[in-house]
């Protein structure tokens, strides 16, 4: 197993980010914030009569530019300087954008311009519980998936999607669509997990390292470790922190669609 946060964070394809690109991108970024609080401190020194506010409203566009820069990079992990040479800040526990002081563990710098996009989710082939590969099984035609929860409301799967409590946070994972649920309890993540749907069933991606993600094995419920994926069948239950979930398959019958036998 690869030691280092940065060597367990990268996948396939996935390049890091040349040390000079960071630290240009990092010097460019600042600039950005200090350019307001330089000019009013030259507009003070060549002494206006407004000085003092001039300085003022300087540190507070200054400050209201840092704070919308952290709020993009925490976001979207891109900023002026990143959009620049192609570069994205990930967490190394959740492989998404994250805030850097409410996030634990260390936060790593990719370059998505030359390698992959850690944002850009690619399906690729994995064995099912650690075991052989899932036999191909052939869908009946026109069959379509849903996700039931446990108050008895479904929600269709048109492909890949993220699942998670905080619709903003879901939209800013670029490409794959989302489904934001309603959690009074708040036990779902903003972000959660993302699914995958696969032959017989789907796979399941724990993103959230806040709350837990449980799915049924053998009868028995097992913890999904954030950063790790498991392949779930239909009509097997699954966990996202307290909520109870299910997918299954839907055919077009007489009477509208059903769920399949």
């Amino acid at each position: 197993m690869l030691g280092t946060p940065l060597e367990q964070t990268l996948r396939t394809g996935e390049l890091p980010a040349r040390p000079s690109a960071m630290a240009v991108s990092a010097a460019l970024d600042s600039a950005m914030c200090c350019i307001p609080l330089i000019i009013a401190v030259a507009i003070g020194i060549a002494g206006s009569l407004n000085s003092t506010r001039i300085v003022l409203a300087g540190v507070a566009v200054s400050l209201a530019a840092m704070l919308a820069l952290t709020c993009v990079r925490a976001r979207t992990g891109s900023s002026a300087g990143h959009a620049l040479f192609g570069l994205r800040t990930i967490a190394a526990t959740t492989g998404l954008p994250a805030w850097p002081f409410l996030t634990p563990g260390s936060r790593v710098t990719l370059d998505s311009r030359n390698g992959a996009d850690p944002l850009h989710l690619k399906p690729r082939a994995s064995a099912q519980n650690g075991h052989s590969p899932p036999v191909e099984i052939p869908r009946r035609r026109q069959a379509h998936l849903q996700l039931h929860l446990d108050d008895g409301s479904a929600l269709p799967i048109p492909g890949v999607v993220a699942v998670g409590r905080d619709a903003r946070a879901l939209g800013t994972i670029p490409r794959i669509p989302s489904l934001a649920i309603m959690d009074f309890n708040r036990t779902l993540d903003a972000i959660h997990a993302i699914i995958e749907p696969v032959p017989n069933g789907i796979r399941l991606h724990a993103v959230s390292r806040r709350h837990p993600t449980h799915c049924a094995v053998e009868g028995q419920v097992q913890r999904v470790e954030p950063g790790h994926a498991v392949e779930v069948a239909l009509a097997v239950p699954f966990w996202l922190g307290d909520r109870r979930f299910a997918v299954h398959e839907i055919v077009p019958t007489r009477r509208g669609w059903a769920v399949a036998r």
